[in-house]
């Protein structure tokens, strides 16, 4: 049985991140994407400790679909190298996941 599946990835604007959740929702991939920030982020890129002001997209799913999200996301994403982060729900309502299913249905 499929179940609920939360994925991250973070990007450089606002309007990057719509579009990128619009693009998910019209796929039928996803059944919602909460666009959050900006964040502060500090990482190494190139051996270079880097900061940057970005968006993260907390994006709600059915189980199943995270390899097409993945590949979904790398071929509409800005950066060279898009963080894509999925975990299994293990409590979520019924009613939530019933929802969640229909509406990220194919």
């Amino acid at each position: 049985m499929n179940k609920l599946m939360l994925g991250w990835t973070t990007v450089p604007t606002k309007e990057v991140g719509r579009e990128i959740a619009e693009g998910l929702l019209k796929e039928r991939l996803v059944a919602c994407v909460h666009i959050e920030g900006p964040v502060t982020s500090l990482f190494y890129w190139n051996e270079e400790l880097e900061q940057a002001e970005e968006y993260r997209l907390l994006i709600k799913f059915v189980s199943g679909k995270e390899v097409e999200i993945e590949q979904w996301i790398k071929r509409n994403h800005p950066y060279e190298l898009p963080q894509w982060i999925a975990l299994e729900v293990d409590k979520v309502s019924k009613e939530y996941e019933a929802w969640a299913k229909k509406v990220g249905a194919k």
